[in-house]
């Protein structure tokens, strides 16, 4: 399938693309700053790395005059950046009307791109206005007017066709498809959206809608993100065994507490908790019958009006799904989780009033029709091998997940809601609802699609597969769950569904991962460099996350308010080295607050794990690699190569000539894009660049010298090739199904018949990097665990809401983090497509052709 090609997102001085041959080596160089006295004064240049194409710096804007009116602000400044020829594609003619969102100190302004009425998907300019009406940074993620006018708007495949292209590769039709132009393929498509509950699928089909390849399946995005008194935990019952009572405090009452009744349920006007109940029941879902769990509120205030009677059902029976009438329906997991869902939701609302926006919601809970968020414990499934049988007991789901608005009737599958709601499966040993970490992860997923941000997982850019939009959103989702419980680990209790011993958590945010080492190509163990940084910065700047202090306090709202001022200047395709450069301007913006070395800090920390200056997903350190996902053209015959999410830096010593890499693959695992059956196997292969430039892809094609097949013998696959002297880039393709990698070793060896030269009896790699080779078969137990919700420690007590910054001059005060701000910086955020990619091949380097096409799901 096709996925749009991209290059990175940087922070830039005022900038237009150029011709490579303008400007020296140097100033292309990865990481490179160049000074610019602008209104504000001294601005750091951040040129794109040397595989990218640079940029030519202009001077800076006229002034702006003042103004509390963001929407003239941005009129202006459209008017003054069109009338420069130099900027005028910046800022294209035909932009929607502007959405304005106030992030403390300012404003984002997006204005989506259009094209003769059709809308162009991904296409937006974002616009960071300071408090005095300042625009100090622009993100211009457009396609060029040349570009559009080659695109003919009018479709040539019907709506219809594109609907039974879907039919055809599998999927379902769940609404009418709508007419988009895709900026990452420059073509006109039909998006059709695509419910599958038998598949556990809930996706969109972009049909290319005209020309040579009209009705061509182009890509398919996945749309389903998978992780008064009560009486709760704390955190977890690992962290905390013993459960203690506690009230709404201020901050988390008004919208969350439950309405009176007759029982008192556990409804809201932004909550409502509801436990689901095998009632030995069916459900018709896209036309099958399938078993289902039917939700229904539980847990009831007793007779002091309260929730913290119950007890907690832990481990013992809590593995089997309840059924009408059973003793282990867990009413104290449904109060926990609200009660939890509660503290972290009062959270995000206290950050956004210190942003400006006084009364945060979630989507579904603003404008007509305004409904609370479903939140379903006890969730499970029906037995695959009798899915209609309601005589065959219900399996607890492994999982927690937000289902967003889009489900539709995949929510009805499990859930049997027909809006957006989280669910918390029960879980074989631990249930998802009785971990503070689970409910604050899946959480903040919600806040991310309420914000409209980080849409799209993986895509292709010059570097090959990226993941960095899923692993972005993954990574905040454990921020901001171990921002509130003030602990690093995350899902501590969780885990235990999974193996991991007692404690140990899912994941730790005190980590050393690096952006592209430990990059395997699934979204949650990717996520873990960005948030390691973020956390980092945060620990750097503010201290013990639980110090009780007024002052800490104060510098964590700080912090945590400019990580969401960063994620709402993103557009739809962010890399992490993007949003780290978004993350530290904000935090600058608020140096008053969080100290002079705040922004040095902050940049420490994203550097430290390789996310700045740039982060080229090349490993350099050979080690085995014990998983990664092999994406693949999932339609049968496809001859499209599918790049890698990492590749390899060779240095050949030597003592060797020849390369060996070994694997083993699996179609089980941590990887979520698999083989399934009616899908080609696995193609794997090899591609090879000379010298110490990366293996690059423009225009659908890879950049790279020679490719060798990796030769099959049951679930092994191996290749051994010839190897010049130097430095190589080496990179896994595959141009068959996806698959798993295990076990990915790479050895040297010498196969001359004389010998190769230097020292003797070192055939295999040099001491310092010899590598084990284990024999994994299978995927180790367990797998990567296959969860949305990784989820940490025991959080303090709710937000008393308020904006204390402390620090500032009046400890504990009130403070306006807005109104301390120093000086600005005149920085713009400028992503432009390019295809000067191909000026990176070396002179006489022909390109492998990579006819055919990809398409089938994703």
């Amino acid at each position: 399938m096709k996925f749009p090609r991209l290059t990175a997102s940087l922070l830039l001085a005022l900038a237009i693309e150029v011709p490579s041959g303008l400007l020296s080596p140097a100033a292309a160089s990865p990481g490179m700053t160049s000074p610019l006295i602008g209104r504000h004064g001294p601005v750091e240049v951040h040129h794109r790395a040397a595989w990218e194409a640079p940029y030519l710096l202009l001077g800076p804007l006229s002034p702006l005059a003042p103004s509390d009116a963001p929407g003239q602000v941005t009129a202006r400044f459209l008017e003054q950046v069109r009338g420069a020829p130099d900027t005028a594609a910046l800022c294209p003619r035909d932009l929607g009307a502007a959405e304005i969102a106030r992030v403390g100190n300012g404003h984002v302004v997006r204005l989506p791109q259009r094209h003769r009425g059709v809308p162009v998907l991904g296409g937006d300019v974002i616009l960071r206005l300071s408090r005095d009406g300042q625009v100090v940074r622009v993100l211009s993620a457009v396609l060029a007017q040349t570009e559009l006018d080659a695109i003919d708007v009018s479709p040539t495949v019907s709506a219809a066709q594109a609907a039974e292209r879907v039919r055809g590769a599998g999927g379902t039709v769940s609404a009418a498809p709508l007419l988009y132009i895709d900026r990452g393929t420059r073509r006109l498509v039909w998006a059709i959206p695509s419910v599958d509950a038998a598949a556990r699928e809930n996706t969109l089909y972009l049909i290319d809608a005209h020309g040579a390849h009209g009705g061509e399946i182009l890509r398919r995005i996945d749309r389903v993100w998978t992780f008064d008194q009560f009486r709760v935990y704390r955190a977890n019952p690992v962290t905390g065994p013993s459960p203690t009572t506690v009230s709404l405090a201020s901050g988390m009452g008004g919208p969350f507490s439950p309405a009176a009744g007759a029982p008192r349920y556990l409804s809201s006007a932004l909550l409502k908790g509801m436990n689901c109940i095998d009632q030995g029941t069916t459900r018709q879902i896209l036309g099958l019958t399938r078993h289902a769990c039917v939700p229904q509120q539980v847990a009831a205030a007793d007779g002091t009006n309260d929730f913290a009677s119950y007890t907690p059902l832990v481990n013992g029976t809590d593995g089997m799904c309840p059924t009408s009438g059973s003793a282990n329906q867990n009413p104290f997991a449904e109060q926990h989780m609200y009660w939890h869902a509660a503290a972290i939701y009062a959270r995000f609302r206290q950050l956004y009033a210190c942003l400006g926006e006084a009364d945060f919601k979630l989507g579904l809970s603003t404008g007509m029709g305004a409904t609370p968020l479903p939140l379903v414990v006890n969730l499970c499934q029906p037995d695959p091998a009798s899915p209609a049988d309601v005589k065959v007991p219900l399996l607890p789901l492994v999982n927690a997940l937000y289902f967003p608005p889009t489900s539709m009737s995949y929510t009805q599958a499990l859930g049997g809601q027909s809006s957006e709601y989280i669910g918390f499966g029960l879980g074989p040993k631990a249930n998802f609802a009785m971990d503070g970490d689970v409910v604050y992860h899946e959480f903040t997923h919600a806040v991310i699609n309420t914000r409209g941000k980080l849409p799209f997982r993986t895509y292709e850019d010059s570097l090959g597969m990226n993941d960095d939009g899923g692993a972005i959103n993954e990574g905040l989702a454990d921020f901001f769950s171990s921002a509130l419980a003030g602990d690093a680990n995350v899902g501590e209790y969780a885990a235990e569904n999974f193996g991991f011993p007692a404690g140990a958590g899912v994941r730790s945010l005190t980590n050393t991962d690096q952006c592209a080492d430990q990059r395997i190509g699934e979204i949650h163990a990717d996520s873990t460099p960005f948030s390691g940084a973020l956390w980092e910065a945060r620990v750097n700047l503010t201290g013990d996350p639980k110090d009780p202090g007024s002052d800490a306090a104060g510098r964590r709202d700080a912090f945590d308010q400019a990580v969401l001022a960063a994620l709402q200047g993103t557009d739809m395709y962010p890399t992490m080295t993007a949003v780290a450069l978004l993350v530290v301007q904000e935090v600058a913006m608020r140096a008053v607050v969080l100290g002079s070395a705040a922004k040095k800090l902050t940049t420490q920390a994203f550097t430290a794990h390789g996310i700045l200056p740039g982060c080229d997903r090349t490993i350099k350190v050979l080690s085995a690699k014990p998983l990664l996902c092999l994406d693949g053209v999932e339609t049968r015959g496809g001859s499209t190569l599918i790049p890698g999410y990492v590749q390899w830096r060779i240095d050949m010593p030597v003592t060797a000539d020849t390369l060996r890499v070994d694997l083993t693959s699996a179609a089980s695992g941590g990887c979520p894009n698999l083989t399934n059956a009616g899908r080609p196997g696995a193609i794997l292969k090899l591609a090879v660049r000379t010298g110490d430039a990366p293996i690059t892809w423009a225009a659908d094609t890879g950049m790279y010298d020679r490719l060798f097949d990796l030769q099959p013998a049951g679930s092994k696959w191996s290749v051994e090739l010839p190897m010049p002297k130097g430095v190589s880039r080496i990179m896994l393709v595959n141009a068959g199904g996806s698959t798993q990698g295990q076990n990915i070793t790479l050895s040297f060896h010498c196969a001359a018949a004389d010998g190769c030269h230097g020292p003797p009896d070192l055939g295999m790699l040099p001491s310092d990097m010899q590598v084990p080779s284990p024999d994994l078969g299978m995927p180790p137990t367990p797998p990567l665990p296959p969860i949305d919700a990784a989820l940490s420690g025991p959080p303090p007590p709710p937000p008393a809401g308020g904006c204390s910054a402390g620090g500032a001059g009046r400890p504990g005060a009130p403070v306006d983090v807005a109104g301390c701000v120093g000086l600005l910086v005149l920085l713009l955020l400028i992503r432009r497509e390019s295809a000067a990619t191909s000026a990176a091949r070396p002179p006489g380097r022909a390109a492998p052709p990579r006819p055919g096409s990809r398409a089938g799901p994703r």
